[in-house]
């Protein structure tokens, strides 16, 4: 008897199996046939796709070769050595409706590059820490004198998924030492790439937003969340009072510094005691700073009138000033 019961529930099992079998292996073959019936996108024309590109800012309708040319294009407009990988592939939504766009943003090297190719130095640096961000504006000038100013905002506090119950903690220690440095790299980076009339997204800026699961070759896929978060909110808030402050200092610039003002490119040449001489002036220029740096010049402070002297031996001065007359600067 039980070995009767115990063969009815094996044979009913078998038939439930064939049963499931055969109901997969249908929707499988209705799921091919859908897909199948579905037609074709098209391809883009190539008015689409440089209508994608140049009005949309969207690299996605390109190939993999014409990423490449393309990437390498920019470089070549900006002098930059495509080899050190300057930009970076990044696909973004504006908002969770829109459609995924694939750009270019700033790495570490594009900003390095771009200041030693336009003579980019750093006149001013000013970091204020409001409650639980950090703000930092950077004053930056090129080697035609030209003035701009760039923000950098960092949140100094974190979400502690450890604690009980979960909550926003502050940042100690080195996270918080490397927020610091942080702030004052995105400043300089922003102020940068703002100097040189570049509108590329920076590197740094890419951690604010929050990442979707999705991946595009050679490029970072992230979306920006519709909805703010409290560290967020407390970006926002402080990079308002950073814009107002950074537009008040822009009012001054242009008030100390007129657009229309000329730049004087001039250099004074000092004999000193010991074989040696010194100059000042117009030492802005990417070739001046290399030179002085390669002669292993010294500056000093005037005590008469206080300004700043670069002193280097004697035997350098004919090819200082073969340089002031091949830059056009004017010796005194």
């Amino acid at each position: 008897m039980a070995k009767t019961r115990a063969g009815a529930v094996h044979a009913r099992t078998k038939d439930r199996a064939r049963t499931g079998a055969k109901n997969t292996a249908r929707r499988k073959g209705n799921a091919l046939s859908a897909r199948q019936s579905q037609p074709a996108k098209p391809d883009l024309t190539l008015s689409e796709k440089l209508e994608q590109i140049l009005i949309q800012g969207d690299l996605t309708p390109l190939t993999t070769e014409e990423r490449v040319s393309y990437y390498r294009k920019v470089c070549a407009s900006l002098g930059l050595n495509p080899l050190t990988m300057p930009f970076s592939y990044i696909s973004f939504r504006e908002n969770d409706n829109a459609p995924a766009k694939l750009q270019l943003y700033a790495r570490k090297d594009c900003s390095e590059q771009l200041r030693g190719i336009h003579g980019v130095s750093v006149l001013s640096l000013k970091r204020e820490i409001l409650d639980e961000t950090c703000i930092v504006e950077v004053q930056v000038r090129d080697k035609n004198g030209k003035l701009d100013v760039g923000t950098g905002i960092v949140s100094l506090i974190k979400w502690d998924k450890y604690a009980k119950p979960p909550e926003w903690a502050k940042l100690k220690g080195r996270e918080y030492d490397n927020a610091l440095m942080k702030c004052e790299t995105k400043a300089k980076r922003r102020a940068t790439l703002s100097i040189c009339g570049l509108g590329f997204l920076d590197e740094t800026e890419i951690e604010g937003l929050a990442n979707y699961n999705d991946i595009t070759p050679g490029g970072r896929v992230i979306v920006v969340d519709g909805q703010p978060t409290p560290r967020q909110l407390a970006q926002e808030s402080a990079q308002a009072v950073g814009q107002a402050n950074a537009e008040e200092l822009k009012a001054k610039m242009q008030e100390q510094h007129p657009k229309k003002a000329p730049i004087v490119r001039k250099v004074e040449i000092r004999t000193l005691v010991g074989d040696e001489f010194a100059v000042t002036g117009h030492l802005i220029d990417f070739e001046v700073d290399r030179f002085l740096h390669d002669v292993s010049a010294k500056a000093f402070e005037a005590k008469e009138d206080h300004r700043w002297w670069w002193r280097m031996e004697d035997r350098y001065l004919p090819d200082f000033k073969t340089l002031c007359e091949r830059l056009k600067l004017e010796i005194s």
